[in-house]
Order: C-alpha cells, then sequence, then structure tokens
C-alpha cells in the first residue's frame, strides 16, 4: 500500500521538476558553435603562457578559501556588517543571522568565528538589533544550553524580544527563552502571556516551549488551558508539551482523553502521543485509546505527511505494557487490515510485542507478518523477532523460508527483508541459522 502511494508521488515529483525545468528554459542543453582554428591556435597560445599572479593577490585568494562562509558570503563580510556605523545595516545583518531559512544550519567554522560578535552585539544601542543578535546567537550556538555567564546576558534581551512588534520575533524569542533558563519562577510568567498573544504562531511557540520547563509541574494548569485555544496549531504543541513533562503532568489525563475527540486530526494524536508519554491511570487511558484505534481512517494526502490519530493510539498503547493487554484484539484487528497504512500496522504489531510478546495472539501475527504482502511489515516482524530471541522460536521455519524468497527486487527490499530474517535466526537459534547458510 505505502511503496505504491509513494511511488506515485516521486513520480508526480519528477514531472513537475520536469515541467517547471522547461518553462524555466532549463530542458535543453546550451549549444555554441565550436571555435574557428585561429580562435584555437591563440587559446592554446595563450593557455601555454604562465600567468604571473602577485603575492598579495594569492594571499588574499588563499585567506578567501581558508575563511569560513555563510549563506555564500564570508563570516568577515558578515562580522563587518554587524559592527557598521550604520543602524540599518546593522539591523539586516542580525536579521538575516536570526531567520532560520536554510535547509542546513551553520557550519561549525562559521559559528565559531560569529557567536563572540553575535554577543557583543548583544551591547548593541539598537533595541532591534539586540533582540535579533540574540536570536541569531541561539541559533548558531545550535540551540545547545549556554554557559551562566552567557544566559545572564541573553536573559533579559530575550525578555525584552517578547513584545516585539513582529510575530516572527515574539515566536522565535519565545522557543529560544527556555534553551537559555528553564526555571519556572523566570519563565513561566512570560510564556503564559504570550499564550494570549493574537498570533496563533506566538501562541504555538509558547505551547511549545513550556513542554522545556524544568521541573514542569507548574507549567500543567497553564498547558491544560492551552488544549482549549481555538486553533489546533495551538492545541497540537500543548499535548505534546504535557507529554514532554511525562509523569508530573498526569493530572492531564482526562483532559487529553478528551482531546482524542479533537476535531482536529492532528490534536487528537499529540494527545494519544501524550497518553502513552506519561504512561498513568492505565485504567482510563487503555479504554479510550482502544476507541480511537476505531477512528476514521485518515485521508492518504495528510497521512504521508503526518503521523495519524490511529497510529499514535497504537505507539501509546505499546507503551503502557502489560497494562493495555485487553487492547490486543484491537490491535491484531489493526494489522490484519490490509487496507490500513502500513505504518500504521507496523505500530500496531510493534505494540503487541511490547504489550505481550509471548503471547498466542502475538506469535501468530507475527508469524503472519512475516508473510505479509508488503516487504516493510515483513521486515518489521523479522526486526522484532530478533529483539525476542529465543522467545520467538516459533517464527524459524517461516524465517528459514523467507531465506529463499525468489520473488522480484528491483527495489531491493525483498533482499533486505533476506538479511533481517537471517539476523533474526542468529538471535533466535544459531545452529537452524548455521544449517540455512547463514553467515
Amino acid at each position: 500500500m505505502s511503496r505504491l502511494l509513494w511511488t506515485i508521488a516521486v513520480s508526480l515529483g519528477y514531472l513537475l521538476s520536469a515541467v517547471t525545468l522547461q518553462a524555466a528554459g532549463q530542458g535543453e542543453e546550451p549549444w555554441d558553435p565550436p571555435p574557428r582554428a585561429a580562435e584555437r591556435k591563440e587559446s592554446a597560445q595563450e593557455s601555454a603562457q604562465p600567468k604571473k599572479v602577485s603575492v598579495a593577490l594569492r594571499r588574499s585568494i588563499a585567506a578567501d578559501n581558508e575563511t569560513p562562509t555563510f549563506r555564500g558570503q564570508s563570516v568577515n563580510t558578515w562580522i563587518a556588517d554587524l559592527k557598521d556605523q550604520d543602524v540599518a545595516v546593522r539591523r539586516e545583518a542580525a536579521t538575516a543571522l536570526a531567520q532560520s531559512i536554510d535547509k542546513a544550519g551553520p557550519s561549525d567554522q562559521a559559528s565559531k568565528a560569529l557567536l563572540p560578535v553575535l554577543f557583543d552585539t548583544l551591547k548593541d544601542t539598537d533595541t532591534a538589533v539586540r533582540r535579533q543578535a540574540a536570536l541569531g546567537w541561539v541559533r548558531f550556538n545550535r540551540n545547545r544550553r549556554p554557559q551562566e555567564q552567557e544566559a545572564q546576558v541573553l536573559l533579559p534581551v530575550l525578555l525584552d524580544a517578547l513584545h516585539d512588534s513582529a510575530w516572527s520575533v515574539r515566536q522565535q524569542a519565545g522557543f529560544s527563552l527556555v534553551i537559555v533558563n528553564r526555571d519556572p519562577k523566570v519563565v513561566l510568567a512570560p510564556l503564559t502571556k504570550l499564550l494570549k498573544d493574537s498570533d496563533q504562531r506566538v501562541r504555538a511557540s509558547a505551547a511549545g516551549a513550556l513542554g522545556a520547563v524544568d521541573p514542569g509541574a507548574a507549567a500543567v494548569p497553564v498547558l491544560i488551558g492551552a488544549l482549549d485555544d481555538e486553533s489546533a496549531d495551538v492545541r497540537t504543541p500543548a499535548a505534546g508539551s504535557l507529554g514532554r513533562l511525562g509523569e508530573p503532568a498526569k493530572v492531564a489525563v482526562p483532559r487529553l482523553i478528551a482531546a482524542l475527540k479533537d476535531s482536529a486530526p492532528q490534536v487528537r494524536s499529540s494527545a494519544a502521543d501524550a497518553l502513552g508519554a506519561i504512561r498513568s491511570e492505565a485504567k482510563a487511558i487503555v479504554p479510550a485509546l482502544i476507541h480511537a484505534l476505531k477512528g476514521p481512517r485518515e485521508p492518504v494526502a495528510w497521512a504521508l505527511h503526518s503521523n495519524t490519530p490511529r497510529a499514535s493510539a497504537a505507539w501509546a498503547l505499546g507503551r503502557l505494557g502489560s497494562a493495555a493487554k485487553t487492547a490486543v484484539p484491537a490491535l491484531v484487528k489493526i494489522l490484519n487490515d490490509e487496507d490500513e497504512y502500513d505504518f500504521v500496522r507496523k505500530s500496531a504489531l510493534k505494540s503487541l510485542v511490547e504489550i505481550d510478546p509471548e503471547g498466542e495472539k502475538t506469535q501468530a501475527s507475527l508469524i503472519a507478518a512475516l508473510k505479509d504482502k508488503e516487504a516493510e511489515v515483513q521486515w518489521t516482524a523479522a526486526e522484532l523477532c530478533a529483539g525476542l530471541g529465543p522467545k520467538a522460536k516459533a517464527a524459524v521455519p517461516t524465517l528459514i523460508a523467507l531465506l529463499t524468497d525468489d520473488k522480484d527486487d528491483e527495489d531491493g527490499y525483498v533482499g533486505y527483508v533476506r538479511f533481517c530474517a537471517g539476523q533474526a535466526l542468529k538471535k533466535i537459534d544459531h545452529e537452524a541459522a548455521k544449517k540455512a547458510g547463514v553467515q
């Protein structure tokens, strides 16, 4: 099921890329007429002559090659802009460095060169420059906790940035704040105020940041309140933060159970994940998660780009372990549904093993999954058998049969299934693996 969907998606991507390139005039290779003989001779003579380059120029070229760059520009240029007398230049440079628009973050060399300068810029006379420099410093520090002396300088600037007129600055300052300081005595009040911001993106940032408060118990009531926000983009990280807080958030279990019926699938999924992470109040949680397993199947487009409530519910049940044994029949039903998404079925299979590894239904489900028509389900079952070791001895004949599977293997999936089967055999029964020719 999933392989077909991904094949369609990839094919459409290639097709759209080809159409875009053709429309942009890039679909054909440029062609120039060959040079005349005289031109070729003149060019060859020029190439044969050694070119004289001054020592100063050679040193300049070498320095440029050694100087780290960021977004195609030398860090020396960024540093010069941050120190420019014109405040507009300093603002532009600090803002550009703070923006996370790159697929990859700054290099280690660029970070090493720019971090001290960004830190010095925190003392700039201009408020906007200081705020952007603080955000940029957190970003170039790879979101790592700063040293205490650094945090003392960064904290007041970030607290001030929460009042910026630009939503993007308030949003970035929200999650940067808890990287610098997680003490609820310091950050809880400003983040709670941020949850009332007029922009939902800022409120979402605050909801996500509250999950990093330590100790987190103080943030729980605020996050429970955020589950009633009008925006699903805020309710989703609020549930996620409650899950990050774990056991201290157990008082939120009733509200999270109610969120399993939210109108937005991403909120239902986040609530299920949170319940699995809290791992408390199993008597109330298990029936609610079983009911969530029976919820509607999400549309293809949405499911391919995100988790689904059913997958999250299956995962959460596994986190509860043996306390979720009553969920086994529902998980088996999901696993046997060939129309269900493969990642949901795999989640159900993994949870079966976590809940009742030696149970009759679990063992039978593993053997059936080894024979599944989808390779991803097969190799997941083989990996789970390997994890069980001798407890999965009933699967040995099926694993041996997989070693001789001669199906077409254009995508390499069947080969990987055979590899996983061999590894599982070695973990379960080394002698059987040796007889089957597994090295």
